[in-house]
Parts: C-alpha cells; sequence; structure tokens
C-alpha cells in the first residue's frame, strides 16, 4: 500500500510525523526506511524512522518507540560520524579499476545495510548536513551495486555446494541448497532494476514488480515453485530452482552494470553447471 494513503489512514502526516521526532530526540535529519520506504506497507505496519544527526549523540540498535496520530513510529538514530568512521563505503565497487575481488568488497552489518537503505530510497522528512555527508561518505546510492554482487556471490557458493552433494542419498540438502540459490539469484536479478529491501520477505512483491518493467523477469508462478518447492520430488524441485536461477542470472548478464566483475560470470557457470549435473 502506498505510504501517503497509510499516513492518511493513520490520521497523520509527514509534517507531525517530523515535529514528533523532534519532540523525542531533538533535531535530526529523518528518512523513512523499512517497507514504507518501498510503498510495500500495511495498516499494520511501524513507520521506521532514520534520525541522522552529526553531533556525538547516544545511539543503540534499539529504537525509540512513540505514537503519532494512530502510527507506531520506531526511531533509530544514526551517528553520522561513527558511520562515516568505518569501512562502509561503497563507492570503491565502480570507481576501482579493475573491479575490487570480493575479499575488498564492503561488508555492510545488517544495522548499517538498514541505514543506508533509508538513504537510498530517500523518503526524506527532513535532509540538511548531517544526511548529506553520510551520503557522501558511504555512497549509498550504490547499494543495489552491493546488494547485487553479494548475491551473486552467495549463488555461485551454493552452486558449489550442489555439485560437491550431487548424489540422491542427499536430496534434502541438495533442495535445500537449489531453494536458497533460487533465492539469491532472484535477489541478483531484482538488484539490476534497483528493487531492493533489508527483508527478504518482500521478494516476491518486488518481483512482481520487476515483471511489469522486464516481461523478461520470470513469471510469479516459477518463482513460487522455485521459494516454495514440493520435497516430495525433490528433483524435480531442484531443476525448477536452478531453472529459475540460472535465468535471473542471465538477466545480470544482460543489464550489464555487473557484468565487468569475474564473480557474475563465475556464477552464472557454476549454476548451469548444477543444472546439468556436470
Amino acid at each position: 500500500m502506498r505510504t501517503d494513503q497509510l499516513f492518511e489512514q493513520w490520521n497523520t502526516d509527514t509534517s507531525a510525523i517530523m515535529a514528533e521526532t523532534i519532540k523525542r530526540i531533538g533535531p535530526c535529519d529523518v528518512f523513512i526506511g523499512g517497507s514504507l520506504a518501498d510503498d510495500l506497507g500495511t495498516a499494520g505496519s511501524d513507520v521506521d524512522l532514520y534520525c541522522f544527526r552529526a553531533t556525538e549523540a547516544q545511539t543503540s540498535p534499539f529504537p525509540i518507540h512513540t505514537t503519532c496520530g494512530d502510527a507506531r513510529l520506531e526511531l533509530y538514530i544514526v551517528n553520522v560520524n561513527s558511520a562515516m568512521s568505518g569501512d562502509s563505503s561503497l563507492r570503491s565497487l565502480v570507481t576501482d579499476n579493475p573491479p575490487p575481488a570480493p575479499h575488498r568488497w564492503p561488508l555492510l552489518s545488517p544495522q548499517r545495510f538498514r541505514q543506508m537503505h533509508a538513504l537510498y530510497r530517500d523518503c526524506a522528512l527532513s535532509a540538511g548536513e548531517a544526511s548529506s555527508a553520510a551520503r557522501v561518505a558511504l555512497a549509498p546510492d550504490l547499494l543495489h551495486i552491493y546488494a547485487g554482487l553479494r548475491a551473486i556471490l552467495n549463488a555461485g557458493a551454493l552452486a558449489e555446494d550442489l555439485l560437491m552433494h550431487d548424489c540422491a542419498e542427499r536430496a534434502p540438502t541438495r533442495l535445500y541448497c537449489a531453494r536458497l540459490l533460487a533465492e539469491s539469484a532472484i535477489d541478483a536479478a531484482l538488484s539490476t532494476q534497483e528493487l531492493v529491501n533489508p527483508n527478504p520477505k518482500w521478494r516476491l512483491q518486488l518481483a512482481s514488480r520487476a515483471g511489469f518493467t522486464d516481461p523478461r523477469f520470470p513469471e510469479t508462478d516459477r518463482l513460487l515453485h522455485a521459494l516454495f518447492p514440493d520435497i516430495s520430488d525433490a528433483e524435480k524441485a531442484i531443476a525448477q530452482c536452478l531453472a529459475i536461477a540460472a535465468d535471473c542470472l542471465h538477466l545480470v548478464v544482460a543489464e550489464g552494470s555487473l557484468r565487468r566483475f569475474p564473480s557474475v560470470g563465475e556464477s552464472l557457470e557454476l549454476v548451469e553447471a548444477a543444472a546439468n549435473g556436470k
């Protein structure tokens, strides 16, 4: 559901939410994150707000809870100075030539990924120097590149596992790997359309959106078979997962923004080898 419609349903608006946020934690730059940043929220959703401050404010992985109208707010304080002091910048993914090897890619914590997703979606209630400094330092606009590369690397590793366990008595293990492989490949394909969200539960909804803009994206029915495989016929289910994975990685190669990274071609070769039983 669209976030502006939810605000209306909750008897609130962005001005009131901003006022409540400042009342609770003081001046800050505020960005909507989570499901609402992608218009994926429901009437039961919380409003995740990422509050960027340049001062040495006390931070915690746990949010401050408050309400505004009928909306439940979760306020996450982000200390910009602390965020910029780590090795979280994504800029090297596009500036390094040749592209950096996987061991040199940034590795974002789940908390940092959520913070950067809020900046990436840019649903700002208030933006100023603090969030601008974080944007320059961290390059969150490249989050889809990061998410795609991590998904591709994971897909290749899972394909290797499948090739190692290629025997009938290990069918449950192979099916589990194949399902996870399909998930990673779908995430990689979604990233090429800049469809990224920290919560994997929205994978199908994002894939449905991708299908509207790219007719090559696998249909929802096929995705369902890969994401929720039938264990009663493990070999058929594994084949369905691998077919989806291969189709998705072919989309990544065709789109081109990640093609310069050797891991893309290597992972596709491994997936195709697993699909062909080699």
